[in-house]
């Protein structure tokens, strides 16, 4: 009896000794929860990195834009401001807000991105040829019917063995002016290779001032394209392209396909399966 007796008073100081600690901890634990003065205005920043991947396989194209370090992006600034002195990059960061390259002539040597009226560009071309092995061509044109106010973009890609890799139509109920529209048909045929991860493109199209405009250097007063800016840093994501004018027999096909895009209700592409006057006409 005494030795229950002496169990329970022992279980009983356990308690209590386990009550004043836990007491005790909590007190030193929650005593400073609020300080006595707070800092006014807000934190300094730090250097925090972000990595988002939205879609996937993407590449974020300017990860120094998510660091927030003031020391490093006042050392980014002056670095851009010197190279901006020197005329190395445009000055086009509205959109962007990074410098974007100039496609000057030796640009094509350092991205390996081929500007027309360079030695691999070569002459106009007024047949179909095609690419190197593991490249695809992208051939572009466009149709307009100002009646309704209407456009269509017709693009074919193909491989080196002349094989229709995938096609697509688009209709805009709005009339654009002849080099808006090939501008916006060349950086259309762009993202679509771009979303099959094709690395080796060759662009066609028989709009000359289209491709003059992508490679002169930028220039606001003289070059008032929206989508020009969009094929420069569409391009950068491929490891070789190449931009060439062809003569507009060589578009046949595109042209067809863009004027089927006007009277076309939905847009569409094909990849597997193609409509048999394209095959036909394709080869």
């Amino acid at each position: 009896m005494d030795l229950l007796m002496d169990r329970f008073d022992l279980e009983e100081d356990l308690e209590n000794l386990m009550n004043d600690v836990n007491k005790e901890i909590a007190d030193k634990e929650f005593e400073k929860l609020f300080l006595e003065e707070m800092s006014r205005g807000l934190p300094e920043l730090r250097g925090i990195k972000h990595k988002i991947d939205f879609i996937l396989r993407a590449i974020i194209p300017n990860r120094l834009a998510y660091k927030t370090n003031p020391s490093k992006a006042e050392e980014i600034q002056r670095q851009v401001n010197d190279l901006l002195d020197k005329g190395a990059i445009n000055k086009i960061t509205i959109k962007y807000r990074h410098p974007i390259p100039k496609l000057d002539r030796n640009f094509h040597e350092r991205a390996d991105i081929h500007l027309p009226n360079s030695n691999k560009a070569g002459k106009d071309v007024n047949y179909w040829a095609p690419p190197s092995p593991d490249w695809v061509k992208i051939n572009v044109d466009t149709a307009c019917k100002l009646s309704n106010s209407r456009t269509g973009i017709g693009v074919v890609c193909q491989n080196d063995k002349g094989e229709i890799i995938v096609a697509m139509i688009r209709k805009l109920d709005v009339f654009y002016e002849p080099l808006q529209v090939e501008t916006l048909a060349i950086l259309e045929g762009l993202w679509l290779t771009q979303c099959l991860d094709l690395i080796f493109v060759q662009v066609d199209s028989d709009s000359q001032n289209s491709i003059n405009l992508i490679s002169q250097e930028y220039d606001p007063s003289h070059q008032p394209n929206v989508w020009v800016d969009d094929i420069h840093m569409c391009a950068i994501n491929f490891i070789d392209i190449l931009f060439m004018h062809i003569q507009r027999s060589s578009s046949n096909v595109t042209h067809r396909l863009a004027s089927t895009a006007i009277s076309s209700n939905p847009n569409k592409i094909w990849i597997s399966r193609f409509p048999n006057w394209l095959t036909v006409e394709a080869r």
